[in-house]
């Protein structure tokens, strides 16, 4: 998905990930963030599995399970962002666990 947002942006996926308030895991205040920060430390298993897909990624070996989705978020929302299912150019591309995948139309 975050490939699919920097190929139609012609921006890089890092700029993708950064971009002000897309992940929440990354705005400050967050608490996933401290979590994320420290994962190569506390979860040393995970983050080499997690660093061994990016590699995968990166050589091309890995398909897009989100069919050229953009934008995500979570099913049950309590708020759902208005730009997801329901709106008129929502592409709904799958459901992944319980997260929507989709782009504009």
């Amino acid at each position: 998905m975050l490939r699919n947002r920097a190929l139609k942006a012609d921006t890089s996926l890092k700029h993708e990930a950064l971009r002000d308030r897309q992940f929440s895991c990354f705005n400050d205040g967050d608490p996933n963030r401290d979590l994320l920060l420290q994962a190569w430390r506390t979860s040393p298993t995970h983050w080499h599995a997690c660093d061994a897909v990016a590699e995968l990624f990166e050589q091309g070996c890995t398909i897009d399970p989100t069919f050229s989705a953009t934008h995500y978020y979570v099913e049950k929302m309590d708020n759902p962002p208005a730009w997801g299912r329901g709106h008129a150019e929502w592409k709904e591309t799958v459901v992944i666990g319980s997260h929507l995948f989709g782009r504009a139309a």
